[in-house]
């Protein structure tokens, strides 16, 4: 995927009257803009009966009791039909500028939206035409030739949906129906899809301990799977949760009312007895779709992305009266992105959309380069199919998308790096006194820490997935040097783990009043661990030093909290910090910096209010937890007077700002930092591995003061 961001070329259609009642026709004008370029009247190829024979001849012969079958569409006809939505594009002389501009411009992804709200055009398969003359790859198809990248999506005019924030974590709904009489659905792949998708979040299922009850809690943070779905269940859960995606799997059917047929999903009726037919009005209630939602509002979902893998969920069925396709009327009613198909889709066509979606949205895509590869997938995996121009996407994507995409890669690495801590956690635990003395044991033993150095190395590559510019040049580099320290906590505890028995070792959220006293002999493999844990934490402090040195003007904090310049107090307090560890040592210039900077943002309160504007809410408590560190480390050092009286004033400060804060991972943070100083850093065998002395006063002040706050945040 570029790192350019996609460059937006918007086509217009627009004609008179109401959007439903007009058949196609070359008589019917409609005007056409794009970009900067004077509107043009454009006419339709086609008239209404023939469109609906071409739109037959695409269903691989799929009707309501019989899948779709690819044998059943040849490539002339698909290719005919092509050429007559490729010349509607060629008629538009501005739109080959366009695209050619955007290319020459910002080489990358084109993506080509189309507007309109006639209902007429929203059964015309503009995503199958053949790239017209003067356009790139002229001759191929539009959508999935290589000289220019292009992905279409489609809209209506002041689409709702486009403000909508998605840097959220993602709590998926996987609704999936196959009632009796119909054949079954591949739910089955489908939630593979989804569970290998989730993978940048929760790492590998299976390589978690314990039973698939442990493995389905791990999932259900993300995934909530509701089988033989029914329309009540599926508007009861998005009443009691709020869903970020919303995953369909069911046939489609036509419902027939007189003239008012439409196309509809066959999901399970009340009491799981026969089938009910869901329209698209229907199926906007049963999703919680309010056209406007007040913020206070909890009872109406409102998910970013709905996917319906089911047959002809873009389509149209007639356009005399009023009415929409299901994915248009999920749309309209301010879902920002909803694909569907334009005809029926076969089954692998179904899985292979899942998986490009979900896999390309979750691992923190460009939602336009998801649809774009998507497509592609689609159009490798079977040349006999036409799943690739089926697929129909409608989109209107906030202007920042690329950025927002940016903020869930974000999420998705510290999710994931947080797994691979608690299972290397675990793993760490598994070493300690393996049936020693026996050939088993020790084959146990070289099984468990085999397994733990493969879990240190899936840390490591999930550091390597943290966006680390732009917004993320502060953040990311601080946020891969608190992932370093974490690691290194799980080293030690390794190490610890390895420890003759009758050595106790403190594991985490035990305190110790004082360190455990190491036993003389280590094994070269605790000791190769030790060393390790050492080595992870200097490369912390190394990646903390640096990225406190990156001049705070030149980077934007994420759009996940407000846009300021970012606060830089915590990766200086946590260079100290290390600092302090790793030398019993300080920069005098460093620890005044850190401290003026949380002070400024303690100050600055009323100056910000004054101005219309508020820094993030947490940067008080986070300016006071740095401040009582800072203090911690000026009393071990002697560096300023009464300086565990000024960090126990902030710890009274942190303790009054946290009170009524429904965010516990304030508290809960601060706790396990300073539970480093009194559990770890001055452990002696750590210390000889840092080449230290396994006692000193400078280590015993500051110990004795972190237990003591300790106490305090935990009263």
């Amino acid at each position: 995927m570029s790192t350019i961001a996609p460059r937006k070329v918007s086509l217009r259609f627009l004609r008179e009257g109401p959007t439903h009642n007009h058949l196609l026709s070359p008589l019917t004008p409609y005007l056409a803009t794009v970009g900067r370029n004077d509107a043009v009247t454009v006419r339709m190829p086609y008239e209404h009966r023939r469109l609906l024979r071409d739109l037959a001849a695409l269903r691989y012969g799929a009707d309501a009791t019989q899948g779709p079958d690819a044998a059943r569409i040849k490539a002339p006809e698909r290719r005919l039909i092509a050429d007559d939505v490729s010349a509607i594009f060629e008629s538009i002389p501005g739109l080959g500028a366009e695209i050619g501009t955007a290319q020459a411009c910002h080489p990358g992804l084109v993506h080509l939206e189309l507007v309109f709200s006639a209902a007429e055009l929203s059964m015309l398969p503009f995503e199958l035409a053949t790239s017209p003359r003067g356009f790139p790859g002229e001759g191929l198809p539009l959508s999935v030739q290589v000289s220019t990248p292009i992905t279409i999506t489609r809209s209506v005019p002041s689409a709702p949906g486009r403000d909508r924030k998605w840097n959220l974590r993602p709590r998926i709904l996987f609704a999936w129906a196959s009632p009796p009489g119909l054949p079954r659905v591949p739910h089955e792949a489908h939630l593979a899809a989804l569970v290998k998708a989730l993978q940048a979040w929760t790492g590998p299922l299976h390589e978690l301990p314990g039973g698939d009850a442990d493995r389905a809690a791990a999932l259900g943070r993300y995934l909530v799977v509701l089988p033989q779905a029914t329309r009540r269940q599926i508007e009861r859960l998005c009443r009691e949760d709020t869903f970020t995606h919303v995953h369909l799997l069911a046939h489609g059917a036509t419902v027939d009312d007189a003239a008012e047929a439409q196309y509809a999903l066959a999901l399970h009726a009340a009491g799981g007895r026969g089938t009910e037919l869901v329209g698209a009005e229907r199926l906007q209630a049963a999703l919680r779709l309010p056209l406007e939602r007040s913020a206070g509002e909890r009872s109406l979902s409102h998910p970013l992305v709905v996917s319906l893998a089911t047959c002809d969920s873009g389509n149209l069925s007639q356009v005399v009266t009023p009415g929409m396709s299901l994915a248009h009327a999920i749309h309209a009613a301010g879902v920002p992105l909803v694909v569907g198909s334009l005809f029926p889709i076969t089954y692998g066509g179904s899985v292979a959309l899942a998986e490009g979606l979900y896999e390309g949205l979750l691992g923190g895509k460009d939602p336009r380069w998801v649809l774009y590869e998507t497509r592609h997938r689609l159009f490798r995996r079977d040349e006999r199919t036409h799943d690739w121009a089926s697929m129909v996407a409608y989109a209107s994507l906030p202007d920042d998308i690329g950025d927002q995409a940016t903020d869930v890669r974000y999420l998705a690495a510290c999710d994931l790096i947080d797994a691979r801590i608690r299972l290397a956690t675990l793993l760490a635990r598994r070493l300690e006194r393996p049936g020693a003395g026996s050939e088993g044991g020790a084959t146990a033993a070289g099984e468990h820490l085999a397994s733990f150095d493969a879990q240190d190395k899936a840390i490591r590559d999930a550091e390597s997935k943290l966006p680390d510019q732009r917004a993320y040049l502060i953040e990311g580099h601080g946020m891969r040097a608190s992932a370093e320290k974490k690691r290194s906590r799980v080293l030690f505890d390794a190490a610890m783990a390895l420890s003759p028995a009758g050595s106790p070792t403190p594991g985490p959220g035990r305190a110790a009043a004082r360190p455990r006293q190491s036993s003389p002999g280590e094994s070269a493999a605790q000791a190769s661990l030790l060393q390790r844990s050492v080595e992870a934490l200097r490369n912390a402090q190394g990646i903390y030093r640096r990225t406190a040195q990156i001049p705070p003007w030149v980077v934007q904090r994420p759009v996940i909290g407000p846009e300021m310049l970012p606060t830089q107090h915590w990766v200086l307090t946590q260079a100290l910090s290390l600092e302090f560890v790793l030398h019993r040592t300080m920069d005098v210039t460093d620890w005044h910096a850190a401290v003026s900077n949380a002070q400024m943002l303690l100050s600055s309160g009323e100056v910000l209010a004054g101005t219309g504007t508020s820094g993030e809410a947490g940067d008080p408590i986070w300016a006071h937890g740095s401040l009582i560190e800072l203090h911690l480390l000026a009393h071990g050092l002697g560096l300023v007077a009464h300086a565990d009286a000024k960090a126990r004033q902030h710890l009274k400060a942190f303790i009054d700002a946290t009170r009524h804060s429904p965010v516990p991972f304030f508290r809960s943070s601060t706790i396990a930092q300073l539970k480093r100083y009194t559990e770890w850093w001055f452990d002696p065998a750590f210390a000889r591995a840092c080449g230290l002395p396994s006692e000193d006063k400078k280590a015993r002040l500051v110990r004795a003061l972190a237990g003591e706050l300790i106490e305090s945040l935990q009263a």
